[in-house]
């Protein structure tokens, strides 16, 4: 439930921010947000361990942070950005048009690429999460 708020939420605060406070640099934007959502759950797995399975406590021990996870993370920065850049440019209303037409191509990309089999439920899955 707090996911439907926050969610929202951080959207109209990355624009205010973009936009209103003049921050034409969108990567320290996605930079900021990342690290903050790291620290936060590494709180939580340091305050309740059992919260974290004990494969992943295996695969990211030591290097590992280095070989999974910071990767991960710098594809993600790399892969916000560039919409960050466009709420420079678009409005609220229409970049979230834009977002919601992911989903249909991406299963339009697999469609047409056949790269794994997809069904008529899914499909239909994805053209109601686009139509909403």
């Amino acid at each position: 439930m707090v996911y439907m708020f926050v969610g929202p939420s951080l959207v109209l605060l990355n624009k205010h921010i973009m936009q209103d406070c003049y921050l034409n640099y969108p990567l320290i934007l996605v930079t900021l947000g990342l690290a903050s959502s790291a620290i936060v759950a590494r709180l939580f797995a340091w305050r309740k361990p059992s919260l974290v399975r004990p494969a992943a406590v295996q695969v990211l021990a030591g290097r590992g942070w280095f070989r999974i996870a910071l990767p991960i993370g710098a594809c993600s920065a790399l892969s916000v950005a560039p919409d960050n850049v466009a709420y420079l440019y678009l409005g609220l209303g229409f970049m979230q048009m834009l977002k919601a037409l992911n989903a249909a191509r991406v299963a339009a990309y697999v469609a047409l690429g056949d790269l794994r089999g997809h069904s008529t439920g899914a499909a239909a899955v994805v053209f109601a999460g686009t139509a909403s």
